[in-house]
């Protein structure tokens, strides 16, 4: 596929957008557009052939996300909600799923408190107690760190979905680079409990980009390279 047609079918994806919300909150979603317009013109996006190893999910949980909790908002609920609708189709094409979730207590993923989204036994689970997923995870003594599993499964090719855009997401993408991760955040499954808005985060987000490598893809651009990636995979001949 050429650069120029790769660029139309991304832009297609784009103009899915379009179609999310409600006229009400049409100059967010335009917000939206214009930094996966962004993405788009800087050509962002990871190449089809490279695929992706694992889905970071960063703490979907009602504490950031709950329109009803103080950190939530209209924007992080529906944000919740497609990205509850989306994890089980990743997992439908057997991409490894790591459930990054915030806790101050050592507790089973049972008693998190997933909003929307639906934690499964077959996903990984992993707590931590700052910013980044990279930083503080495991027990006391550091065990079971983050790259550690990520490097055991030998997954390097990140997609990141998740909140808070500003904090959480933007550290763990940062660091993820720093330690050799290629990491793609989702832009369409991404927002901030904070107050601002898309546009808000936008330069943050850009200036990750430019200086670190991160790249953006919108959901569905996503989940066609994984299934195309992975069901070239299972589809493989085997010798006898």
């Amino acid at each position: 596929m050429s650069l120029k047609q790769e660029y139309i079918r991304i832009n297609a994806y784009t103009d899915q957008l379009l179609n999310e919300l409600t006229i009400t909150d049409f100059p967010r979603l335009m917000q939206k557009i214009a930094v996966q317009r962004y993405a788009n013109d800087n050509q962002f996006c990871i190449n089809e052939e490279q695929g992706y190893d694992a889905l970071i999910l960063i703490d979907v949980q009602k504490e950031f996300c709950d329109v009803s909790k103080a950190r939530g908002n209209i924007d992080t609920e529906n944000t919740c909600k497609r990205i509850a609708s989306l994890v089980p189709k990743f997992r439908a094409v057997q991409l490894p799923i790591y459930s990054v979730f915030y806790a101050q207590e050592d507790i089973p993923p049972s008693e998190v408190d997933f909003h929307h989204y639906l934690y499964k036994k077959t996903d990984i689970p992993i707590r931590k107690t700052e910013n980044s997923a990279f930083r503080d995870v495991g027990d006391e003594n550091g065990d079971n760190r983050f790259f550690e599993i990520l490097n055991k499964h030998s997954h390097k090719n990140l997609l990141v979905m998740g909140f808070n855009a500003t904090a959480c997401v933007l550290e763990t993408v940062k660091d993820g680079q720093f330690y050799g991760y290629n990491c793609t955040l989702v832009t369409d499954c991404i927002s901030d409990g904070c107050g601002f808005g898309f546009g808000d985060m936008a330069p943050d987000l850009k200036d990750v980009a430019r200086k670190n490598g991160v790249k953006f893809v919108p959901s569905e651009y996503a989940l066609d390279v994984v299934r195309k990636h992975r069901t070239i995979q299972r589809l493989a001949p085997h010798n006898v």
